[in-house]
């Protein structure tokens, strides 16, 4: 039975010459139209995109209440800087029934 071969009688590929090696191929890496991001950069898009919307949610908050009932004392502000967004919507729903802006930061209040 016969044996095939796709090079040349002396063993080499077409494009060699016997007992020379060609250099090994340089393979770029595909021009993307995008940027890929690290899993990293995902988790920190993440935690932007969560911290623009709690920013957003105690704007809103802060229009409502400034609206309800005046001047907003500081201490109620800073509960707003640091609360993430559930705790901000609850207090949204909470201000635009509460009777004072105390009920709405109250900790019992439902």
């Amino acid at each position: 039975m016969g044996c095939l071969s796709y090079g040349h009688a002396d063993g080499g590929l077409p494009e060699q010459k016997a007992g020379v090696r060609s250099p090994p191929r340089q393979v770029s890496e595909p021009s993307l139209p995008w940027k890929v991001s690290s899993p990293s950069g995902v988790e920190g898009q993440a935690e932007g995109w969560a911290q623009g919307r709690a920013n957003g949610k105690a704007k809103t908050l802060e229009r409502v209440l400034m609206k309800r009932f005046g001047k907003i004392p500081s201490s109620y502000r800073a509960a707003m800087t640091f609360a993430d967004v559930a705790q901000l919507d609850a207090w949204i729903e909470r201000a635009i029934d509460a009777g004072s802006i105390e009920g709405v930061f109250a900790v019992d209040a439902h």
